[in-house]
């Protein structure tokens, strides 16, 4: 048995005051050695499984499986962690629960390294392109709700041992617990407005509360815990070093921005490319925009990721963006860009063979320049763009991209539309399907409206896609692992599109465009 375990494994004894101070440092220890194991078996998972995927032309291999578990089974394995330890080896509960409860609050401190190494962009620090940390942030949100739990175990532990002895006036405003009694009320109040309908009501909010309860709990947990955390605090304050280096230090700085007019929910944001940025980079990527560093809302407010979807070798940086109330680009401005940041792996573009291309309202940033990109590829057999809007109108943001709608584009309005006659073949949309000169036909009899012609309707549908219907083509072309669905949009789409997938045996990436 390592030295480690046999470390683990000894009794606690309540009358050995001294040993009982000191006994949970090694837990803290622990956990951070199994966030680096963490770190690197994932790490070198996603490089082998990469590896083997661009030199074999398949990513259907062993390391797939490996790299690929669910974010569940890594959730449950660290939830097991964490309540195997808290209690681990504690006899006569009842003298010593004072333990387990400090040893919850080291476990949580322990494990920000880790929280944070998951939000990291490595490839803008070192060149590190093994994995994207969109794919992390999932566990992030785990692993900081794990946290959260044990400092809020931690928190009412001595809350309740206050009240038992009779001290809860006096102990929590001794100076050293009285930081701790801090950092777990806006622990609780970060737990109460993450629930989602909350945070999507006051995101910005959500966000300054979510940034600064973090900050507090390095730098006061670091003065509070008894023994300190001396090594631990030294590592989390490097980490989000890095994270201000990549933010404020790393970034590129844009004015001039023009933003164009809004077809009906969405705009197109064109941006003077910066003179340092990358000159190539993968379809799909995106960047993050903020305020330039010089406005004081850039140091409290979030980034704002946005697709680029156009190619890397254009001299502008196309956008096509949702306006919220939270973000709304000023041509006057000075802004801060950091990126581009990959979404799909480069033995993808390699490889893909068969692909349908599903979105949803401005998902289409993510599948145009995919879908724009793959059309010159040689290797592609079948490819096919869907997309979905609720209005008509957001066509017009096409015309940017296309003079005429390629055969393989098939737009789907499932929003309110009204009748045919008002919204089949009006200046707007015709124009855009077939050319400024399609109002040769412009006695057009209302009963050919209600029955519109094939030719004229290919593009759009006005109805919901049926998936067995629109993806099709993957049951006449294309090797299993050479066949991927990729969607992009409200979490609702991407979900039925993932159903489908798995159904079909098609690979399947997504993203969700959602806070």
């Amino acid at each position: 048995m390592s030295s480690i375990s046999e470390d683990l494994l000894i009794n606690i004894d309540p009358r050995h005051a001294e040993g009982q101070h000191y006994i949970n440092i090694k837990y803290g220890y622990f956990i951070l050695f199994l966030s680096g194991l963490h770190i690197i078996w994932s790490q070198s998972i996603k490089y082998i499984y990469l590896r083997k995927w661009s030199q074999s032309g398949s990513n259907i291999n062993i390391w797939k499986k490996i790299s690929s578990i669910p974010i569940w089974v890594t959730v449950i394995i660290w939830s097991l962690i964490y309540f195997i330890l808290f209690p681990f080896h504690i006899t006569e509960w009842s003298e010593n629960y004072t333990t387990a409860i400090k040893r919850s609050g080291r476990i949580a401190y322990a494990l920000i390294p880790l929280d944070i190494f998951l939000v990291l962009r490595p490839s803008n620090v070192i060149g590190f392109k093994i994995g994207y940390y969109l794919e992390s942030l999932n566990l992030h949100k785990w692993i900081s709700r794990l946290i959260v739990l044990a400092a809020v175990v931690h928190g009412c532990g001595f809350t309740y041992k206050w009240i038992i002895d009779g001290t809860i006036l006096e102990k929590p405003f001794v100076i050293l617990n009285f930081l701790g009694v801090v950092v777990f009320l806006f622990a609780v109040t970060l737990v109460i407005i993450s629930i989602r309908p909350i945070r999507q009501r006051i995101y910005q909010v959500f966000y300054i509360l979510h940034d600064f309860t973090a900050w507090i709990f390095v730098i006061l947990i670091a003065f509070h815990a008894r023994p300190g955390v001396l090594w631990i605090a030294v590592l989390n304050s490097l980490l989000f070093a890095v994270q201000i280096y990549q933010r404020f230090f790393r970034a590129h700085y844009v004015h001039n921005i023009q933003v164009l007019g809004k077809s009906h929910s969405l705009q197109i944001i064109r941006i003077e490319r910066p003179p340092d940025f990358p000159s190539t980079f993968l379809p799909g990527s995106h960047i993050r925009l903020t305020y330039s560093n010089l406005n004081y809302k850039s140091w409290f407010l979030p980034t704002h990721p946005f697709t680029v979807v156009s190619n890397s070798d254009s001299n502008l940086i196309e956008l096509i963006v949702s306006p919220t109330v939270n973000f709304q680009l000023n041509s006057s401005l000075i802004y801060s860009l950091t990126g581009p940041f990959p979404s799909l792996p480069k033995p993808f573009f390699e490889t893909v063979q068969n692909l349908n291309i599903i979105c949803g309202g401005s998902g289409i940033s993510f599948g145009l320049p995919v879908f724009k990109y793959l059309a010159n590829s040689p290797n592609i057999k079948s490819l096919n763009l869907i997309w979905c809007i609720r209005n008509k109108k957001d066509l017009q943001i096409l015309e940017n991209f296309f003079e005429h709608l390629p055969e393989s584009l098939h737009i789907y309005i499932t929003g309110d539309t009204g009748s045919k006659e008002e919204t089949l073949f009006d200046e707007e949309s015709e124009e855009l399907l077939f050319g400024s000169n399609s109002h040769q036909e412009e006695n057009i009899e209302l009963d050919q409206l209600d029955k519109p012609t094939k030719e004229k309707t290919s593009n759009i549908h006005y109805n919901r896609p049926d998936f067995n219907e629109v993806f099709s083509s993957f049951h006449s072309t294309g090797d299993s692992d050479k066949q991927w669905l990729v969607a992009c949009g409200p979490s609702d789409l991407v979900n039925d599109a993932h159903a489908w997938s798995r159904k079909n045996n098609v690979q399947f990436f997504s993203e969700v465009y959602e806070m």
